[in-house]
């Protein structure tokens, strides 16, 4: 079960999305009004926020740098109507976990914090072996759905022993390794099982490299790379590799597109802020301190 803080200036979004996820087993708090959201962070630890980008108080985008900030274990989902890529890409870099166009099913956002609780459960694994591991990992795995958990669970515990970190070990590494194994899985080798996907990582005390490769005939990853609009996300792993992208320092593919490396700092920085969010930074930290000064005792609209 995940507690999950929904905020949408829609009453019909957060109650439906109050029913689905309560009927996943999941305990979900609803508000719609910035102000009350701040007060239910302060009061209790969430799993994950699922935020709206428009809200009359505050922007999605300013709630998510708040949280990425204040709350680092929680995870950031923000809904959006916009289909502007420079909105979506402003909230990864503001440390958002992922995004999802309105209108969205429930099953995609259901699949989201699925995602999120396994990575956040792999993460948090500990194996008697870590402290006598090697600083290299090879893998060299039959095109297998089902193995990417594991894959994904021993290289974030490799870099939780070498110092990595949490934010990083629970997400960055995990959904990079998850979202590059199933493209190489299901695009590269068509879910073949006779074909191989190679795994190689390295890892020092500055960084982890991770290398895999597919026995397919390859795409055009440089129209993935450099032309990522929504339509794009949904064509051969697009939307898998957008993510990744903010999710690594940098990222590479071979001429024929079969292989993909990418490369994770430890000390990775917190992107700066726009320009535009910038100059509400000193808004919204006074905004901030106004609501959490308020009397103590004052219940949060729609809570009783």
């Amino acid at each position: 079960m995940s507690t999950i803080l929904v905020i949408d200036d829609e009453k019909e979004i957060c109650d439906l999305l109050q029913v689905a996820l309560e009927m996943s087993g999941h305990k979900v708090t609803p508000c719609q009004y910035a102000r009350d959201a701040l007060k239910y962070l302060e009061q209790q630890e969430f799993d994950f926020v699922i935020i709206d980008m428009i809200m009359p108080e505050i922007s999605g985008l300013e709630m998510i740098s708040i949280i990425n900030e204040r709350y680092p274990r929680t995870l950031t989902v923000l809904t959006t109507g916009l289909q502007a890529q420079d909105v979506i890409n402003e909230a990864l870099q503001q440390g958002a976990y992922n995004f999802v166009n309105k209108p969205f099913s429930l099953e995609e956002i259901s699949n989201i914090i699925n995602m999120g609780n396994r990575a956040k459960a792999l993460s948090n694994q500990a194996k008697s072996i870590q402290p006598f591991l090697i600083q290299q990992l090879h893998f060299k795995l039959p095109s297998r759905k089902n193995l990417m958990e594991e894959v994904a669970g021993t290289i974030a515990d490799f870099a939780k022993w070498h110092g990595f970190p949490e934010k990083l070990v629970a997400m960055n590494i995990p959904l990079t390794v998850d979202e590059l194994f199933l493209n190489a899985v299901i695009h590269g080798n068509k879910e073949n099982e006779n074909k191989k996907v190679p795994v190689k990582v390295t890892i020092d005390d500055n960084r982890i490299s991770i290398s895999i490769a597919d026995q397919g005939e390859g795409f055009n990853w440089e129209r993935v790379l450099t032309r990522n609009t929504p339509a794009d996300l949904e064509n051969e792993g697009g939307r898998g590799i957008f993510l990744v992208k903010h999710y690594v320092d940098n990222i590479r593919y071979n001429n024929v597109g079969n292989v993909v490396s990418v490369e994770i700092g430890k000390n990775r920085a917190i992107p700066q802020l726009s320009a535009e969010t910038g100059r509400q930074s000193a808004k919204t930290e006074s905004y901030i301190r106004s609501i959490l000064e308020l009397d103590a005792n004052h219940t949060p609209s729609g809570k009783t």
